[in-house]
């Protein structure tokens, strides 16, 4: 009798983001919340257990969802997906009968009853929450926006940086602010370095002479090419023929 092999599989994790509750006419609203991340609608859970009437606007394009694993959010000690965290906050607020409009606010004015939003239909509140949060610069690598969300390319410290203490770790960046974020990492870890990929370095010399107190080399040479691996990071080959490796098993961190 032929024994038959175990089909091998990829296993992908599917989270359900539930739709969004019919919006009820309230209008003027308590609050009209802008933003459909963590923050807003964390917000929203408050506003709706303080029975306040209040509506979420959200275009469905947060940043968390493209967290591979949290590790900093309370609550989650083994981490959670981002589009999973996304997906258990909403359906809390939307237990509360929080009615979430899915489009993109467009215009915003003071009236006499506190705001006025347009947002293909006009609405008003007597409070408006911004929580919009902030669009990410993608560093100029190929492909860069799938290595984050496979984790390769890291694009908050304060979220991530806990997890890379004593790996190897490449800022990519050439300013004052690559600087900063380097400076932080090196609380973390000591294998540490600058990539300006080519660019002109803009740094004042306190800022470079941190960077030399903390160890921090900054490499200003143009990349030939760069390949990222899953648990390896990136392989960098500058100018020359032999290749550095940066970010190992944790990525690159953008600091642009």
């Amino acid at each position: 009798m032929k024994t038959r092999r175990p089909l091998s599989c990829r296993h992908i994790a599917i989270f359900v983001i539930p739709r969004a509750s019919p919006m009820t006419s309230t209008d003027p609203w308590d609050c009209i919340i802008v933003g459909g991340g963590p923050a807003g609608l964390t917000a929203a859970i408050y506003l709706a257990r303080f029975r306040r009437s209040v509506l979420l606007v959200d275009a469905g394009d947060s940043r968390a969802a493209l967290i591979p694993r949290s590790h900093n959010h309370p609550g989650y000690p083994g981490g959670i997906h981002g589009a999973a965290l996304l997906a258990h906050m909403r359906q809390q607020a939307q237990d509360l009968r929080v009615p979430f409009l899915e489009t993109t606010v467009t215009g915003m004015r003071r009236v006499p009853q506190g705001f006025l939003a347009e947002a293909g239909q006009r609405m008003t509140a007597g409070t408006v929450i911004l929580a919009t949060g902030v669009r990410d610069h993608m560093p100029p690598v190929p492909e860069a926006l799938q290595h984050v969300r496979e984790g390769l390319i890291r694009q908050c410290p304060v979220c991530d940086a806990y997890e890379l203490i004593d790996r190897s770790v490449a800022v990519i960046g050439s300013d004052r602010q690559a600087a900063a974020e380097a400076l932080f990492m090196r609380h973390y870890t000591a294998d540490l370095v600058i990539l300006t990929l080519g660019e002109p370095v803009d740094l004042t010399p306190d800022a470079t002479q941190k960077l030399c107190d903390a160890g921090i080399a900054v490499i200003v040479a143009s990349v030939r090419n760069i390949r990222f691996v899953h648990h390896c990071g990136g392989l960098f080959r500058f100018g020359h023929d032999t290749p550095q490796q940066a970010g190992r098993d944790a990525g690159g961190r953008s600091g642009e």
